[in-house]
C-alpha cells in the first residue's frame, strides 16, 4: 500500500473511532422530549446503573418544562427514594407509554443529614419508564392513571 493511501485508511480510522466514542459515550445524553397531556417536557435521561441510582440527586432548581426519564431494561416493580434530592417532585410511573401509576408531590428529605429511613415510593403496577417532574406537574396538567405519552426523538 502506497504511503498517501496508508495515510486516507489511518485518518479514516481514526474518523470513525472518534465518530463511534461519541455515539456510545456515557457521559453525555441528548436531551429528548416527553409529551404529556399535549404538555412538552425536555428530559435528561438515565439508564446507566450510575444514572438510574443518582437520578435528580442535588439538583437545587427544575424549569416547570424539565425533567428525568428513567429508563428500565425490564418491566418491575421499582422503588424510588428522595435521597440527597432538594426540591419536591411528581413521579409518573410508564408502561411503554401508558401512565400506569402517580405519586405526586413527593417532599425532598427534611433533614439532608439524617437520611437512612426515607420512605420509598413504588407502583401497583410494573413499569419500565419512570418519569420525575416538578412537583404539581400532575396536578397543573390534569395528568391521570390511563393517559399515554409520546417520546419525542
Amino acid at each position: 500500500m502506497s504511503v498517501p493511501n496508508m495515510r486516507v485508511l489511518t485518518i479514516s480510522i481514526i474518523i470513525i473511532s472518534l465518530w463511534l466514542t461519541g455515539c456510545t459515550s456515557t457521559d453525555i445524553k441528548p436531551i429528548k422530549q416527553v409529551l404529556v397531556n399535549e404538555q412538552k417536557v425536555q428530559v435528561r435521561l438515565a439508564s446507566s446503573q450510575s444514572e438510574l441510582a443518582k437520578g435528580l440527586s442535588g439538583v437545587s432548581e427544575l424549569a416547570d418544562n424539565q425533567g428525568m426519564l428513567f429508563i428500565f431494561p425490564t418491566k418491575d416493580y421499582y422503588r424510588f427514594w428522595m435521597k440527597d434530592m432538594l426540591i419536591p417532585l411528581d413521579i409518573i410511573w410508564l408502561d411503554n407509554n401508558t401512565i400506569v401509576d402517580l405519586s405526586d408531590n413527593v417532599p425532598p428529605p427534611a433533614n439532608l443529614a439524617e437520611q437512612e429511613d426515607l420512605p420509598k415510593y413504588s407502583t401497583a403496577e410494573k413499569a419500565d419508564y419512570v418519569l420525575e417532574v416538578n412537583a404539581d406537574f400532575i396536578e397543573n396538567n390534569q395528568v391521570m392513571v390511563g393517559d399515554t405519552v409520546e417520546y419525542i426523538r
